[in-house]
């Protein structure tokens, strides 16, 4: 059985600090995420954490308020289907100045 492109969605994969004051969380996806229901539903659950993480009171204690960007590192292109999630997500979580884009690794 293949492992999932995302997992442990109880932590962060990766934070880094940046010199502006802003902080990346990256959702690391080890292999190729394709247009399954599965994989589909393995993004949301993972942006949905770095979310609940990034409204945390030790988070904004931290870190503070609208300077989180989530990025999503895929080791290939991921399929058509999780790109079109991206955008309306993105555009979410705008509204709540979290910031997300899409990187290859």
């Amino acid at each position: 059985m293949n492992e999932d492109p995302i997992q442990n969605f109880d932590a962060i994969d990766v934070i880094g600090e940046n010199e502006d004051g802003s902080v990346d969380l990256v959702i690391v996806a080890s292999s190729y995420l394709n247009e399954s229901e599965h994989h589909q539903d393995i993004l949301k659950r993972k942006v949905q954490a770095y979310v609940d993480e990034i409204f945390s009171d030790e988070w904004q204690e931290k870190f503070g308020e609208g300077n989180s960007n989530i990025l999503l590192k895929c080791v290939e292109m991921p399929h058509q289907e999780i790109i079109n999630i991206l955008g309306p997500l993105k555009t979410y979580l705008a509204d709540f100045q979290v910031g997300l884009s899409l990187e290859l690794a």
